[in-house]
């Protein structure tokens, strides 16, 4: 028996009693009513990939011992599926007793949170738990990871394999990341030379392809939030539309081209106008990413045009934007969030010696001098947050990005290769405990917390060749964050972690991810089953 629970993100009140429940004894699953049957279908089909357990049932049913029981408190329901919402947090309640789990909360989101947690310690190594109650619920409803399928084209079956990742450990936010200088990956109507299919292949979404992703999320309680980068990062754009921006067009050659959309031409606001009535016509929630970041080299009052053309657009739609903090340059105001990222110093000394560290010698010498230009300009963003009231998701690099080198050797001498050349090599090395000790009420000192959506992690995929490698970016790192996005200021000290991510290792062996084994965990890599 254990008292103590693997359970990630960390509960906010674990209550045990002096009795045991047998984990064996679990072979039913059963709802309250019809609106729970959704859920404990969910909860079931997750029991047996992350846990490997195959329970019966899922239908709606009188309370039975050995079952996991859903049941919704009172009217139950739920409003429209937003991170903004009280929904979001997820909160409820799951007591355990010596003949069976009960999961209750006053509407459907909650369950789903407290059926993660179920999961989570049916996979555990132990043969019964102490009984208790556990009562929960997130620090904030924004609680995400951006997903660049740009560098590295995820398709539609990959992706629903992130969202069920992102479901196991309360996340309520997918971002997807659609265009770059790379590529741009979502069908946009009346520009086919956008998402060309060369070869017999096709590394883009069709709308029908998004939407279904979108429906899949929504049925995990998580929110798609679309993003196409406009004005910068349009060099896939430009190579398509010469037109868009003849002169960035004619030289995009080398990392970190110069490639923004020209103010000049009509085709360039054409696009975005086609870009924002195809993201909003099809996606449910309540946000619209506009990308807004890194316009290296562009007029500051052309960027501004182009910020606030796209929020009127959006908003003309009854929808709420988001942009990366660049975009607080603009007359934007409470209605729009800013999503912070440079928790950097431009001029602060760096070591070039450490792991991973890269000089940036190969950047051609005028992106290099946009570049510096850029993130000099970066650090009153800030002071332009707070000055007009935006909303705040908080994605510091330092400890939200997760594109970075693994600092800690693996336990698996055959990953030390994919460790060599993995995750960005402009970042040092930053072990898995930097994505958990943090606070996100100090990134942005001054600001006022309830402005603060949340948190989110983010993914680029420069270094990424294969889905396993952004397998061992994303864990055990993930989880990290998903701590410090739930649980907020009551997250677990490192060692805590330390302890219960040893044991996760089963869930993702057992649902096949291909994870980093760094050697700063004690992993538990077998079963045990009374």
């Amino acid at each position: 028996m254990t008292t103590t629970l693997h359970i990630i993100p960390t509960v906010a009140t674990d209550a045990t009693v002096a009795e045991t429940l047998d984990l064996a004894s679990i072979v039913r699953v059963s709802a309250s009513d019809e609106r729970a049957v959704a859920v404990a279908e969910m909860f079931r089909r997750d029991a047996a990939a992350w846990a490997a357990r195959d329970l019966e049932g899922a239908g709606v049913a009188d309370e039975a011992a050995g079952d996991v029981r859903f049941e919704l408190r009172g009217e139950g329901g739920s409003g429209p599926l937003s991170p903004s919402s009280r929904e979001a947090l997820g909160e409820h309640e799951i007591a355990i007793t010596p003949s069976g789990i009960r999961v209750s909360s006053d509407h459907e989101e909650g369950l789903s949170r407290g059926a993660a947690s179920v999961v989570q310690l049916l996979a555990g190594s132990e043969t019964a738990i102490g009984a208790r109650v556990i009562r929960d619920g997130a620090a904030w409803g924004w609680r995400a990871l951006s997903l660049d399928v740009v560098r590295f084209f995820s398709p539609v079956e990959r992706v629903l394999q992130v969202i069920d990742l992102l479901a196991l450990y309360k996340f309520s936010v997918l971002h997807l990341h659609l265009s770059d200088n790379e590529g741009w990956r979502l069908e946009i109507p009346g520009w086919p030379r956008l998402t060309p299919a060369t070869a017999g292949t096709r590394e883009y979404f069709t709308i029908e392809e998004y939407r279904r992703i979108v429906e899949y999320a929504a049925r995990r309680f998580i929110t798609v939030v679309p993003e196409i980068d406009l004005p910068g990062h349009a060099a896939a754009a430009l190579r398509a539309y010469p037109e868009l921006n003849p002169a960035d067009a004619a030289n995009l050659g080398g990392p970190f081209p110069i490639a923004n959309l020209s103010p000049d031409s009509e085709a360039a606001w054409r696009l975005v106008d086609d870009v924002v009535r195809t993201l909003v016509e099809n996606t449910p929630g309540p946000f619209v990413h506009i990308g807004g970041d890194e316009a290296f080299g562009m007029d500051a009052a052309a960027h501004e045009s182009f910020v606030e053309h796209a929020i009127a657009a959006v908003a003309a739609h009854s929808k709420s934007t988001v942009g990366w903090q660049e975009t607080s340059r603009a007359a934007v105001g409470p209605d729009h969030t800013a999503q912070y990222w440079v928790d950097f110093d431009i001029d602060a000394p760096r070591d070039e010696s450490a792991a991973g560290s890269k000089s940036g010698s190969d950047i051609p010498e005028d992106s290099m001098a946009a570049m510096v230009a850029h993130f000099a300009e970066a650090m009153g963003d800030r002071s332009r947050i707070l000055e007009k009231g935006t909303h705040v998701v908080v994605s510091p690099i330092s400890h939200a990005y997760l594109d970075r080198p693994h600092a800690e050797a693996s336990t698996d001498p055959a990953q030390e290769e994919q460790r060599s050349r993995v995750g960005l090599q402009y970042y040092p090395g930053t072990p898995v405990r930097d994505y958990l000790e943090w606070d996100p009420t100090t990134v942005l000192a001054g600001v006022d917390p309830s402005r603060i959506r949340g948190v989110e992690a983010a993914i680029w995929c420069e270094s990424v060749t294969a889905a396993s490698d952004i397998d061992a970016l994303l864990l055990p790192r993930l989880p990290a964050v998903a701590e410090v996005a739930w649980a907020g200021s009551r997250r677990s000290d490192w060692e805590g972690f330390r302890s219960r991510i040893a044991h996760h290792a089963l869930l993702w062996d057992a649902s096949g991810w291909e994870w980093f084994e760094v050697d700063s965990v004690d992993w538990r890599r077998s079963w045990v089953r009374g």
